[in-house]
């Protein structure tokens, strides 16, 4: 990297020590001491030599002492010449000017000029940026990134080789050793499903550490057809122009020692998953792929019967699984009929009812569907006798397939859901549908600072996030419950204080709420005058005593609330997402 703005400095007026000839590319001053004795330090300036006569010139150099080297030579619009154009005798006046500078300064604004990587641009302090045309800083990306801190070199890995490894060997990364191997298109284990790279390390034994670029251009290659796509060959380690047993694209040449390397995490069926594509097997819970005749249906199968609740409360227990369906034949919940969920998963549960017929949901009970308290899990509360301090839990994040909705921290509020992919989402098409949806997030604890006196205190949990909760309706809908549907989180738990007179306590944060969509055939539609509630746990309180903090309230599409100190009270969770509506996408 070079300099590329010439340095400035006022009123230097010297004489050449000695001539410059047609083409040269050094001279020396007299002196480069400035009127306030001041020498000029090292570096590129632009002069004006024989001002006023024909052999005017403008030149371009570097400083060193009273040296001047790389000289170049720009006409009046800019254009340089390596070396000097005119000749200059020894006492030739020479100006140090401002011309050259500014026409660089200028060049660069326009964009016809590069900065100077070696002296980035920086703010004199962090901007607030609201534009996607402003100039972001290093520190305003790694903000907005998620998935932790960001690497802005060739996207490689380090590890160690799990055998002996040449270097450009095309390796996968074995995932119960957390080693590196050769790839080989004859074993499917090493090219499907694997990640997938080329060892840039100098030859390594099996324990050596090995640098792995798994993307973007990789060099250093030969006998590369330009413009050929590669695969993982049969023979271990290396590339070929052809697929291999298992065929597993890997990237397309750029020259004969080059690559562009972006096989991604691709995955290859399996003979049976294969089987069931062509109907010549059935899916199963371990086989997903289907056929077109197979395939998910809007309203679902009937499969469980029908779903009727006139009195009562009719309990689901979702068997702590991350997802569960439901297929039935009709859903009538009427009278003052209850349907509740239990036994949810502690990271939350996504329930879909599905219904080939009709969904009556008239039930004077509010909720009569419940799937409050469904999300993730809040922080566990915590204990702390005479004299102690302990902080509180976080509450931990609920998932869906694309979103993530964030627990409230220590004392800190649970910020708004960030996009996240869950390989579970892939379990079944049945929620892949359904890109948007998440569970609420839970709610920190409170922490404990018991000032001493023999006290002792225990703060309650954080709120659990509410549930997500999705009716998939194929006949008549009628839905007329205010307040007849819930996914609302869950209030952070009290604590309790005993023995001395100082107990320390926080209150708990709240969880956020979780997510309901109902879709309905318009052509039968009866009535959808119902309402959701999706309000986010309240924080808990504390004793108002020590120095103990709140926990903070879970975040979902806004952030929650902090949680406040000195035995305050946790922070509220924030409110869900709920959508009711004709289903004009799903067949």
């Amino acid at each position: 990297m070079s300099q590329k703005i010439p340095l400035i400095v006022a009123d230097l007026e010297v004489q050449l020590a000695t001539a410059i000839a047609p083409g040269g590319t050094t001279f020396t001053l007299s002196s480069v001491t400035d009127d306030d004795g001041n020498a000029c330090p090292n570096g590129l300036y632009c002069f004006t030599l024989d001002n006023g006569s024909a052999s005017k010139e403008y030149l371009l150099g570097n400083i060193v002492g009273t040296s001047v080297t790389g000289v170049k030579s720009i006409s009046r619009q800019g254009a340089e010449t390596t070396g000097a154009v005119r000749a200059h005798r020894v006492g030739a006046s020479v100006i140090i000017t401002d011309f050259i500078a500014i026409k660089l300064l200028s060049d660069t604004l326009r964009g016809a000029q590069t900065l100077d990587g070696g002296s980035p641009l920086s703010y004199d302090t962090q901007p607030t940026l609201a534009n996607g045309l402003q100039i972001a800083t290093v520190q305003y990306v790694l903000d907005v990134v998620s998935g932790g801190s960001v690497n802005f070199s060739v996207q490689s890995l380090t590890g160690l080789a799990g055998e002996t490894l040449a270097a450009n060997d095309v390796v996968y990364f074995k995932e119960s050793d957390q080693r590196w191997y050769k790839a080989d298109a004859d074993t499917a284990a090493t090219v499907n499903g694997v990640r997938l790279g080329i060892n840039l390390s100098i030859a390594a034994s099996a324990g050596d550490g090995v640098t792995v670029q798994i993307s973007g251009p990789i060099g250093g290659l030969s006998g590369l057809v330009a413009g050929t796509k590669y695969y993982v060959s049969n023979t271990a380690g290396a590339l070929s122009s052809s697929a291999g047993t298992t065929e597993m694209f890997v990237g397309t040449a750029i020259s004969s020692s080059s690559i562009f390397w972006y096989p991604g995490f691709i995955y290859i069926p399996t003979a049976t998953q294969k089987a069931a594509m062509d109907a010549a097997t059935s899916p199963s819970s371990t086989n997903p792929f289907v056929t077109k005749s197979g395939s998910v249906k809007f309203g679902g199968t009937g499969a469980d019967g029908a779903l009727t609740v006139s009195s009562g409360t009719t309990t689901i227990d979702l068997g702590g699984e991350r997802f569960v369906v439901k297929n039935y034949t009709n859903i009538s919940i009427t009278g003052t009929g209850v349907v509740a969920f239990s036994n949810p998963h502690a990271s939350g549960t996504i329930i879909v009812l599905k219904a080939t017929g009709n969904v009556t949901l008239t039930s004077s009970a509010t909720p009569m569907l419940d799937a409050s308290g469904l999300g993730a899990a809040g922080g566990a509360g915590v204990s702390g006798g005479s004299g102690a301090t302990v902080a509180g839990n976080v509450g931990n994040p609920g998932f869906g397939v694309f979103v993530r909705t964030n627990g409230g921290g220590l004392g800190t509020a649970g910020a708004v859901a960030t996009t996240f992919f869950s390989a579970l989402s892939l379990a079944t098409n049945n929620f892949i549908r359904y890109v948007n949806m998440f569970v609420g997030a839970g709610g920190a604890s409170g922490g404990v600072a018991n000032a001493g006196g023999g006290s002792s205190s225990t703060t309650g949990a954080g709120g659990r996030g509410g549930g997500c909760l999705i009716i998939e309706c194929a006949g008549a809908w009628n839905f007329t419950t205010a307040n007849g549907i819930s996914v609302n989180g869950k209030n952070g738990a009290d604590g309790s204080d005993s023995g001395g007179p100082n107990p320390g306590r926080a209150g708990s944060g709240g969880g956020s709420a979780g997510f309901f969509l109902g879709l309905y055939n318009a052509a039968l539609l009866i009535a959808n005058t119902g309402t959701i509630t999706k309000a986010g746990g309240t924080g808990s309180s504390g004793n108002a005593q020590g120095g103990a903090t709140g926990g903070g309230g879970a975040g979902a599409l806004d952030a929650g609330t902090a949680g406040s100190g000195g035995g305050g009270v946790g922070g509220n969770g924030a409110v869900g997402f709920s959508y009711v509506g004709p289903n004009t996408e799903f067949a």
